[in-house]
C-alpha cells in the first residue's frame, strides 16, 4: 500500500510588529535613514543588496557624506570577503555586533541569524533581471526577524522581465510520451537557462543522447520556474500581498512613504515616478484604464481634498490639474496674494502681465503664440529666462525646460507657470487649432469686419520693404492695454484668432473659501 503526503503550509505572522516603506530610489530610501538617525542617533542599520561589491563601496562613500552617518562604523560583508569574516557573522547569532551599519550581499541572505541587532532593515533589489522572487524577498526582509522598519527599494517596471534565459518559461511536455529526442532538446533548454549543466540527466554513452537521471525533480524545477517568471512579473503586488498574509503592522506604499518626507526636500532630491507610471494613473483616474486600488485611493483623495462628488469614479483633466499633486492650497495662496497685491515678486509680475495679455472669449482667455512673442512680457522672458527659470524653480519647483529651443516651449512654460497661481491652462499646438486650414479663408473675411479700424492704423505702420498684415494689427492691439479695452473684436475676427496655437486660460470653479 503506498504512503500518501499531505501538505500543511502554516502562515505564521512572522512580520507582526513590522513597517514596510516602499522606495523606488537610492536617494528616497537615503533621506529616509537620514531622517530615521536625526531623530535617534543611536540605530542600528542593515542593507541587503544584490549589488556587487563596488557597488558597496560606493554606497558606503554616499553614506560616510551624509552628516548623520559621518562618524558611524560601516562594514561590508560580500561573497569576498565572508569566509574572512566567519567569527563576526558567527557573533552576531550571540548577539554581538561590531558595527553600526552592515552592508550586505546576498551572502548573507540565508541561513544566518541575525534577530534583534538592527533598528533598520534596508532591501536594494537592481538587478535588471529581478532575479527574486517575493518569497526570497520575503527572505531578506526578515534576515532580522525582530526588525521593526524595513525599507525596500524596489524600482517600478514596466514591460515585463528582461529578455534572458533566466525569464525564458519551459513548455511542460507530455511526460508519457517523451522520446529521447524530446529529453536531449529538454536538457539542452534547462542547461542554457541555468548557464551550466545540471545533473537532472545522464549521457548514454553508446548513442551520447541524454536520459532522464532524476525524472521527478526535472517536473519540479519546471513548475517551480515558470511560477518564478509569473511571480516576478509582478514581485511588487506579490511581496506585498505576501507581507500582509504574514501579519505585517503597516505596508506604506511608494506614495505613503514620500509623504513621510516633506515635500521640499522630495523637490530637491528630484524624486518622482518614472513617466509611464504617471501617464497609467493619469489614465485610470480619467476613465480611460481600469480602475486600480492605487487609483481609486489617489481619486478619493482629490475627491475630499477638492470637495468632488464623484459618482462616476473618473476625474476630468482639468480637476487633476487642480488638484496639482496635493498643491492646491500653496497655489491659491499665492492666488490670493497675486490679486491683493501682495505677491512682490518678478514670478508675481510676471503672471499679472500674462493674464492682461490673455483676450477674454467668455469664460477663458486665449494668448496667441504669435501675439505674445510681440509683447514687450515675452521680449523680457526670453532675454532673462535663465533667472526666470531659476526662480521658478526654486520656489515653485518647475524645472523645464531649461531653454527655450523649440516653438511653443516659452508659451508652454507660461502655462505651467501659471497653474501654480491656480489657473488652468492648456496649450493647443497648430494641429489642433487650425486641422482643416480654415485660416486661409477667414483672412479676408476678419480683415472685412475691421477694415476700417485696420487701414487707419496700418497707415502710421507701415513696414519696410513689406506688407502690413491684418494679423500685424491684431497683436498690436491685443498688447496694448488701451487699445485691447476699447476694441471688441467681431465673430470671424475672434474665430480667426483661435486658429493660431495658443494658451488656453480658464479659472477653476470655486472650490470653497479656504482663506475664510
Amino acid at each position: 500500500m503506498k504512503t500518501r503526503y499531505k501538505l500543511h503550509r502554516h502562515q505564521y505572522p512572522i512580520l507582526a510588529g513590522k513597517e514596510i516603506l516602499h522606495s523606488n530610489s537610492q536617494k528616497l530610501s537615503l533621506e529616509l535613514l537620514r531622517q530615521s538617525l536625526s531623530k535617534q542617533e543611536e540605530l542600528k542599520v542593515f542593507f541587503l543588496t544584490d549589488r556587487r561589491r563596488e557597488a558597496l563601496e560606493t554606497l558606503r562613500r554616499q553614506l560616510l557624506e551624509i552628516s548623520q552617518f559621518s562618524d558611524k562604523h560601516i562594514k561590508i560583508i560580500c561573497s569576498d570577503n565572508v569566509e574572512a569574516e566567519r567569527e563576526a557573522i558567527a557573533g552576531y547569532a550571540q548577539g554581538a555586533l561590531d558595527c553600526d551599519v552592515l552592508l550586505a550581499s546576498p551572502s548573507l541572505n540565508i541561513g544566518i541569524r541575525l534577530n534583534g541587532l538592527f533598528d533598520i532593515t534596508v532591501i536594494d533589489c537592481v538587478s535588471p533581471d529581478r532575479p527574486h522572487t517575493s518569497l526570497e524577498i520575503m527572505q531578506m526582509m526578515t534576515r532580522d526577524a525582530d526588525c521593526p522598519l524595513v525599507i525596500w527599494q524596489e524600482k517600478l517596471q514596466n514591460n515585463g522581465l528582461k529578455n534572458s534565459p533566466k525569464n525564458w518559461p519551459i513548455a511542460e511536455p507530455h511526460w508519457e510520451e517523451m522520446t529521447e529526442k524530446d529529453w536531449d532538446a529538454l536538457s539542452k533548454n534547462i542547461e542554457k537557462i541555468y548557464g551550466s549543466e545540471t545533473d537532472f540527466f545522464e549521457r548514454d554513452p553508446i548513442s551520447n543522447s541524454y536520459q532522464p537521471r532524476r525524472a521527478s525533480l526535472i517536473k519540479r524545477t519546471i513548475k517551480h520556474h515558470n511560477w518564478s517568471i509569473r511571480d516576478r512579473e509582478t514581485r511588487l503586488e506579490n511581496t506585498k500581498d505576501l507581507a500582509l498574509s504574514l501579519g505585517v503592522e503597516r505596508w506604506f506604499d511608494l506614495e505613503e512613504t514620500k509623504e513621510l518626507v516633506c515635500p521640499e526636500k522630495l523637490k530637491e532630491l528630484k524624486i518622482a515616478p518614472p513617466n509611464y507610471i504617471r501617464e497609467e494613473l493619469h489614465k485610470r483616474l480619467l476613465g480611460e484604464l481600469e480602475a486600480s486600488p492605487d487609483s481609486l485611493a489617489r481619486l478619493n483623495e482629490i475627491a475630499q481634498d477638492l470637495r468632488l462628488d464623484i459618482k462616476s469614479q473618473r476625474l476630468t483633466e482639468k480637476q487633476i490639474a487642480q488638484w496639482d499633486n496635493k498643491n492646491y492650497l500653496d497655489n491659491e495662496e499665492r492666488k490670493r496674494q497675486l490679486h491683493s497685491g501682495a505677491s512682490g515678486n518678478e514670478l508675481g509680475e510676471l503672471v499679472l502681465k500674462l493674464l492682461q495679455l490673455g483676450k477674454d472669449f467668455g469664460k477663458m482667455k486665449i494668448l496667441t503664440d504669435k501675439q505674445f512673442k510681440e509683447s514687450s512680457a515675452f521680449m523680457e522672458l526670453e532675454g532673462n529666462f535663465a533667472r526666470f527659470q531659476r526662480l521658478a524653480q526654486d520656489q515653485l519647483g518647475l524645472y523645464n525646460p531649461k531653454k527655450l529651443d523649440t516653438e511653443l516651449d516659452a508659451l508652454r512654460w507660461a502655462g505651467e507657470l501659471l497653474k501654480k497661481y491656480s489657473y488652468y491652462t492648456e496649450v493647443k499646438t497648430e494641429k489642433e487649432t487650425n486641422p482643416n486650414r480654415e485660416r486661409v479663408n477667414l483672412y479676408q473675411q476678419a480683415k472685412k469686419e475691421h477694415l476700417r479700424e485696420f487701414n487707419r492704423w496700418a497707415k502710421g505702420n507701415k513696414k519696410q520693404g513689406s506688407q502690413v498684415r491684418y494679423d500685424d494689427w491684431l497683436w498690436f492691439v491685443l498688447n496694448d492695454k488701451n487699445e485691447r479695452a476699447e476694441t471688441r473684436f467681431k465673430p470671424k475676427t475672434r474665430r480667426y484668432i483661435q486658429t493660431f496655437p495658443h494658451l488656453k486660460i480658464e479659472e477653476y470653479p470655486e472650490r470653497y473659501s479656504a482663506h475664510g
